[in-house]
């Protein structure tokens, strides 16, 4: 069974987040992890999932109702995905709309 917890973490750590009440189970807090609005690159909601099966599905509504609450509280959604194997160090991504992807590129240089 994946450990949700541990990738959470993972990202709040690596990116700097902060998380969120309930691990964003609650109305007014949505979102796993979510940026402090100064100095960051992109102020972040993020989204974790975390599995060791050998592929994630996403779809597209699930992504469009995430990336709505972000916006509603001006954040930009970024899910995280772990991939985790018995006896090997995960392997994280992180899927960004291709429009904030730009803006980070931009806002690296």
């Amino acid at each position: 069974m994946p450990d949700w917890r541990s990738a959470e973490k993972k990202a709040q750590k690596v990116l700097g987040l902060s998380p969120t009440p309930g691990s964003g189970n609650q109305w007014y807090s949505k979102g796993d992890s979510v940026g402090s609005n100064t100095n960051d690159l992109l102020d972040l909601m993020v989204e974790t999932k975390s599995t060791d099966k050998k592929s994630y599905s996403v779809r597209r509504d699930w992504l469009a109702e995430y990336r709505d609450m972000a916006m509603e509280n001006g954040k930009v959604l970024a899910l995280h995905i772990q991939f985790q194997e018995p006896g090997k160090s995960p392997q994280d991504y992180i899927l960004l709309e291709l429009g904030d992807f730009v803006e980070l590129l931009g806002r690296a240089e």
